[in-house]
């Protein structure tokens, strides 16, 4: 009885963060151009690029340090997505990675269920990002904390996210796993 008690309840939970997966999907749109051409989403690639932390926290590195970035990707019609990180050195911290991620859906027309019209209305979400990385060894940690605010038609949603990851970069090697 216990056991599909605790079945029962897996099943509902799992449900409810699948449900959640679709909330805040603007975070998934890759943040720069670079980022789009890797195939959207990028995890190993440790390059000298700050924006690459959006993805994965280790990704930014103490000789990043002062490094900042700013996208701007055009889409159809008003929309556009905006991205801003910054590296900063703090002395008792170690480098500290700043973050924006804003998409702006431009003005929308919004309509009643007989089809007149009520008007325009912005819609934007936006998600403020702070990150911090460490290196032990051959192996890189890094968490982001996302302060994540969205304002579709009038409703409004927030929420607090984190992002963990880790890198292993080879000693000798160019290779790196994400």
């Amino acid at each position: 009885m216990i056991q599909k008690l605790l079945i029962v309840i897996w099943v509902v939970q799992a449900g409810s963060v699948l449900a959640q997966t679709k909330s805040f999907d603007f975070l998934n749109v890759p943040p720069s151009a670079r980022q789009a051409a890797l195939g959207g989403v990028n995890v190993s690639l440790t390059d000298r690029d700050i924006s690459l932390f959006l993805s994965n926290p280790t990704l930014a590195s103490d000789s990043m340090a002062r490094f900042f970035t700013a996208n701007y990707l055009f889409y159809v019609a008003d929309v556009g997505q905006a991205s801003f990180g910054y590296a900063h050195p703090f002395r008792k911290a170690g480098v500290i990675t700043f973050g924006v991620q804003h998409l702006e859906y431009g003005d929308l027309q919004s309509y009643d269920a007989s089809g007149a019209e009520l008007g325009s209305f912005k819609s934007s979400e936006t998600a403020l990002v702070i990150g911090k990385s460490f290196q032990s060894g051959v192996f890189r940690f890094g968490v982001n904390a996302k302060m994540i605010f969205s304002n579709l038609a009038g409703y409004r949603a927030s929420a607090m996210a984190f992002d963990l990851g880790g890198l292993f970069v080879h000693p000798e090697k160019q290779m790196t796993v994400g």
